[in-house]
């Protein structure tokens, strides 16, 4: 983060961060509003579209921000003071500046926007805020402020958007017109270990479930089939008398195919995030590993009961609380059915591919 200070921070922008950071230091004698600081802040409390100020509830964000932006120019002007020999290390202005004026009790604009926003945060946590979500009395639809949803459109949605996964997922797994359907699982049989922490481990590898063997089903098949070997290698003609060629992949089919993948994880991420309950982060969803790690540690994904369970940490707070709030949540049938049968047959072979045709050197944990 210094370096994107220093690389892109130029000498005609100086004067202006160093007067913003020293509105926001300048210890005041008399009246705090005679701060040029505080009068920027209380016009940023203006709501101009409704012509008032904006509530506590509303307000406090702005403060958050103006407290963040106020680090980073502190970092920017510690390393200015490294860069002219003023300090022999960046650190110690910046312990300097956080000593003198980024406390709460220091007499600066900055100590008084920490105990203003505190205030803010109390009245926040306090204040009933205004209601935009409402119910049909039937309860057939949902309206936020002027947006109103069908809930029997949005099953519907959500019912298209499963079907289209299968399809995606049938795709994956290279069906021939013979073939009615691709394996399933009795999710209500498969057996799992919560507490084995092994690296590698997950319920894929428990010998109860019998899931081992279906690692190499797709691969197979590519080999096993002609049609799905003129697709995937390119084949030449023996030479009589000479040696077989080693196939080679045929690297579009493969870049196909990965594609496809991918369309569907977006899908099944997407799904995800509305079916499984209160909805994850960013952070939290795309972190999901499907099997322990050397750094990791535990997995995120279980089963239980014939469904598919996360387990995924909120961090929200932490900072302040110093703790962590575990989150549980259950995809329905059909959609822990397809997650399995993308772990079990899909996942194998597209990390093949990756080791075989882009030479990958290991696999990945995540979902």
């Amino acid at each position: 983060m210094i370096n994107m200070f220093t690389d892109h921070a130029t000498k005609a922008g100086r004067p202006l961060t160093t007067q913003l950071r020293e509105g926001t230091y300048r210890e005041y004698k008399n009246s705090i509003y005679q701060s040029t600081v505080v009068g920027f802040l209380a016009i940023l409390r203006i709501d101009e579209k409704q012509g008032r100020f904006y509530d506590a509830c509303n307000y406090t964000p702005t403060l958050s921000a103006f407290v963040k932006i106020t680090q980073l120019l502190t970092i920017q002007a510690s390393v200015y003071a490294e860069e002219a020999g003023k300090v022999e290390h960046a650190a110690d202005m910046l312990r300097a500046y956080r000593a003198r004026c980024l406390l709460r009790d220091s007499h600066t604009p900055f100590g008084w926007i920490l105990t203003l926003r505190s205030q803010g945060r109390r009245i926040r946590n306090n204040t009933t805020s205004a209601g935009y979500i409402t119910w049909a009395d039937d309860r057939s639809s949902l309206t936020f402020k002027d947006i109103t949803l069908d809930i029997k459109a949005f099953r519907g949605f959500l019912r298209q958007q499963t079907e289209a996964l299968c399809a995606e997922l049938s795709e994956l797994c290279l069906p021939q017109p013979y073939e009615q359907s691709i394996p399933r699982f009795d999710l209500g049989k498969l057996r799992d270990n919560p507490a084995n922490a092994q690296t590698g481990w997950s319920f894929l590898q428990e010998p109860q479930n019998d899931l081992a063997r279906w690692q190499e089903w797709l691969i197979n098949r590519v080999l096993d089939q002609r049609i799905l070997r003129e697709q995937f290698f390119q084949l030449e003609r023996r030479v009589a008398g000479q040696p077989p060629k080693e196939p080679q992949w045929q690297v579009a089919r493969v870049r196909q195919y990965l594609e496809l993948l991918r369309r569907f994880l977006t899908r099944l991420s997407m799904l995800i995030f509305i079916l499984s309950g209160q909805p994850a982060r960013g952070t939290e969803l795309f972190s999901l590993r499907y099997r322990n790690t050397f750094y990791g540690g535990y997995r995120n994904i279980y089963i239980e009961q014939g469904l598919l369970g996360f387990v995924t940490l909120y961090h929200k707070g932490y900072s302040i609380g110093g703790s962590l709030k575990i989150i549980y949540q259950y995809l329905p049938p059909a959609l822990s059915q397809v997650v399995v049968q993308y772990l079990v047959l899909v996942l194998p072979f597209s990390q093949q591919l990756s080791r075989l045709v882009y030479d990958q050197p290991e696999d990945s944990a995540f979902l």
